[in-house]
Parts: C-alpha cells; structure tokens; sequence
C-alpha cells in the first residue's frame, strides 16, 4: 500500500485589504483601496520509494507467524508426551 496523504491547512489562510492615500501632483490628496488578497496553501506527499520496509515488515511477519506456530507444536507435543507419561504411570499401578 502506498503512503500518500493531504494537508490543507485553513491557519494558513491570510486575507488583507490595504488603503492608502496618494499624493497627487497637483497636490491633493487621492484615497488608495485596493481589493482584498488572499493566499492559501495546499502540501501534498506520496511516498515512492520506502527502501524496503514494506518488504522487511513482511519478513518479520512471516517470521513471528513462523515461531508461533512452532511454539504451539512445541507446546502440543509437551501436553500429548505429558499425557502419555501419566496414562502410562497408570497402567504401571494397576499392573502392580
């Protein structure tokens, strides 16, 4: 799966209006207003290459997957071999 995400940042908005006057060369005095500006800003990032960490993530997977299962083999054959250790120590009593 590849990483992309989107940001839209709304603090980064800024709107401004400026006035002003400006001196004329007749000597008066004219208003300045110019229309309000705004700015507004997008970032974007797509991750392309990763240097194989999706794939070294898998191999740990695999791998902890691997000694799961070989813990619970390990497991299932102590019970079974405990089981057969007591039913034999049965049979050894009634034999007596």
């Amino acid at each position: 799966m590849r990483k992309a995400s989107f940001k839209y940042d709304d603090r980064s908005r800024l709107a401004s209006r400026s006035e002003g006057v400006s001196l004329q060369p007749d000597g008066s005095l004219r208003p300045i207003v110019r229309p309000w500006n705004a700015n507004h800003g997008l970032n974007t990032n797509l991750e392309i290459f990763d240097g194989g960490r999706r794939y070294f993530n898998y191999r740990a997977a695999q791998a902890n997957v691997d000694a799961s299962e070989a813990s619970e083999t390990s497991q299932n054959f102590v019970s079974s071999s405990a089981r057969s250790i007591v039913s034999f120590r049965g049979k050894l009593r009634k034999v007596k």
